[in-house]
């Protein structure tokens, strides 16, 4: 058994940089290759844990389904919504996650004197409605004429419910052009591109022309929020021209795809240590030795309990391993308790 947890270390490992490698395709540009971030940067961000992270992307191997609510075709209301369906997966379930977005506030686009300050940008009177160009039915992104426009994105299962992510990631694209952006309502940690500046919290490209293609990671904001079922950002415009507004959440452009754990091998069977949660039959087949001290065993016919003693440890109900149950909860048990990976409490 030490054999196979040292052989499990050496996967962990190579896990890792397997990890890193797919995160790579999130900072780096597709076309050049040349990365808008660092590494260190990247695990700054999400606080060195990327087994918790969920990218908010469009999977470039999936089909998006759109719905809309509009009030009025070719305009965008307070209260209209959308939802893009199968957009990404959720990292810890590994199921399909919508999108849905709804519509706060609808602002007149800034004056000039807004563009090299960023003041007063919220303060700006709210208009009825803009002219919609359209909503990309090919990724998460939207077309719309000047105005600064607020909305609330959740995060849906299947059926529409409400779902907790532990760390998503969101990108938010195309911000250029005397356009800015920030997030609402929540304390995030950011990475923002080359070509963006921060006022006060609003981050964007102020008082350059600076007109980029949505890939162009030198206009991208990342952040890094917290567990959360949604979020709200504002969205900002202060440009002078009559192109509109284009902007996106996400992008197609990242091929990131978690990697597949390792696992074991020992006797013929597949077991994941890191994932393995060790518990008893509520009535035993044989009385259990219940290890307290290194030269004594006690010989109990209750049941028992085995409780990770840290929250660093992954665990999972379910292992098919082909292996008895009974039998390899007793030899893991005792394994990991061991190494300090588990505790023993006895129930009477």
């Amino acid at each position: 058994m030490n054999q196979a947890i040292q052989q499990q270390k050496q996967y962990n490992d190579a896990y890792a940089k397997e990890q890193e490698k797919a995160f790579a395709t999130v900072i780096q540009d597709p076309e050049y290759k040349q990365n808008e971030w660092s590494m260190d940067q990247f695990k700054e961000l999400v606080d060195g844990d990327f087994n918790k992270v969920t990218v908010i992307s469009k999977s470039p191997n999936k089909s998006l389904q759109l719905e809309t609510h509009l009030k009025e075709n070719g305009y965008l209301h307070k209260a209209d919504y959308w939802i893009y369906r199968n957009v990404f997966l959720d990292s810890k379930t590994g199921d399909p996650i919508n999108l849905r977005f709804d519509i706060l506030k609808i602002q007149q686009n800034a004056t000039a004197g807004a563009n090299e300050t960023g003041n007063d940008l919220d303060a700006l009177p709210e208009i009825e409605k803009t002219r919609l160009s359209f909503i990309d039915k090919n990724q998460v992104a939207l077309w719309y004429d000047n105005a600064q426009l607020t909305m609330k994105v959740s995060f849906l299962d299947a059926n529409d419910d409400p779902v907790v992510l532990e760390k998503p990631l969101v990108i938010i694209t195309d911000v250029d052009d005397n356009q800015a952006v920030k997030m609402d309502e929540m304390n995030v940690k950011w990475l923002k591109g080359k070509n963006l500046v921060d006022r006060n919290g609003i981050v964007g490209n102020f008082g350059t022309y600076r007109d980029t293609t949505p890939d162009n990671r030198s206009a991208w904001m990342m952040y890094a929020l917290p567990a959360t079922d949604h979020f709200t950002y504002t969205f900002y415009s202060f440009s002078s021209s009559f192109g509109g507004v284009y902007q996106g959440v996400g992008s197609e452009t990242i091929s990131y795809t978690r990697p597949n754990k390792q696992m074991v091998q020992w006797e013929g069977q597949d077991i994941q240590l890191t994932d393995l949660f060790v518990s008893q039959p509520s009535t035993p087949s044989k009385p259990n030795v219940i290890v307290s001290h290194p030269t004594q065993a006690h010989i109990t016919t209750t049941s028992t309990n085995v409780v990770p003693a840290s929250t660093s440890v992954e665990t999972s109900s379910t292992v098919s391993t082909g292996v008895s149950l009974s039998w390899m909860s007793s030899l893991f048990g005792c394994i990991l308790s061991g190494l300090g990976l588990i505790s023993i409490k006895k129930r009477s």
